[in-house]
This record gives structure tokens, sequence and C-alpha cells, in this order.
């Protein structure tokens, strides 16, 4: 099963284009795809005691249950937030930390999808997220997508440069061969 996050909390994000068009895409060619959204996150996963197993929320077993448990493959949809991704991805991460861990992503494959309206396609933050998927034990598929000028690829929430829907398409291809 494929896992498509969509790597931010914010409201009406362009990285949700980008998910659905990779979500979208990735259902046309195999039948076993979830997707997730950062912004429906329950509030309460930052709190005092979300380090141990019982400051969990049953909001958050359900979607770490749902959409992380099963997925044997990952695409990181990450937007570039203050020059790498958005903090809520690392709060989520660490959030789903404390309850059978290894589940999570060890032995799991990660492809890294970075997005940004400047011109290095998160580079930077894709680095991070490798860093600390690595830590976790899983395995990160070596073409990392940057997409840049993101604002100049999208009109009236479609993707309308054809050069970038064929590199999407290339590397959806990939991924499934991974």
């Amino acid at each position: 099963m494929i896992g498509v996050i969509t790597a931010t909390n914010r409201i009406n994000s362009i990285t949700k284009i980008f998910s659905d068009f990779y979500y979208n895409k990735l259902k046309e060619n195999t039948l076993d795809v979830l997707q997730f959204d950062l912004k429906n996150l329950p509030l309460d996963i930052l709190n005092h005691d979300m380090y141990s197993s019982k400051g969990m929320s049953e909001e958050l077993k359900v979607i770490q249950d749902k959409y992380i448990y099963p997925v044997d493959k990952f695409v990181f949809i990450v937007p570039e937030y203050n020059g790498t991704f958005p903090g809520i991805f690392k709060l989520f991460i660490d959030a789903i930390s404390v309850r059978e861990n290894a589940r999570n992503f060890k032995g799991k494959k990660v492809a890294l999808v970075g997005i940004s309206d400047g011109r290095a396609g998160n580079l930077r933050g894709m680095d991070h997220i490798s860093t600390f998927m690595n830590y976790l034990g899983a395995n990160i598929m070596p073409n990392r997508l940057p997409i840049s000028q993101i604002n100049n690829l999208v009109k009236d929430n479609q993707i309308i440069d054809n050069l970038t829907i064929k590199t999407i398409e290339n590397h959806i291809i990939e991924i499934i061969n991974f």
C-alpha cells in the first residue's frame, strides 16, 4: 500500500494540489493508495504528556492505525517553510513515535517531493527529512523531486505546466517500481 502525506496543516495549500495529483495518478496505477492531509490532525497532539503512550490521543491512534502502520511506501509532499519543512510534519512524526515506533517507518520506503515558490524546490527540507527518516530505518528513494516556482505552475487549483506534469508522472512510475 502507498500512502501520500500532505506535510502541512495549512488550509487551501498549494501542497494539497500536488498531493491530490500524486494520489489520483497513483490510484490510476495501483489499487492500494491512501492519502492523509496533516490539516486533519487532532488539535490535541501537542500536549505536555505527548512523549508517553498515555498522552497520545485516541484520534491520533486511529490515524496511525489507518495511514501509517499498513503503508509499505510513502510519498511525502513537503512545502518549504522557513528554509526547511513545516514544523507540523516533525510534530506528527514525534507524536506517533511513542506507540510501536518500529512499525511506523522501519524498513518502509519513502519518496520525497519538495515544493516551493523559490528556486530550490525545498532541497534543504528534503535533506532534513532524509536524515531523520534514515534514523527511523526508512529507505529513501534516491530520486527526490524538487518542484520550484509553484505559483507559476498552478492555476484554478490545477497543475497547468505540461513539463511539470510529465516530470511528476515519470516520478510516479519510479515510486511504483521502487
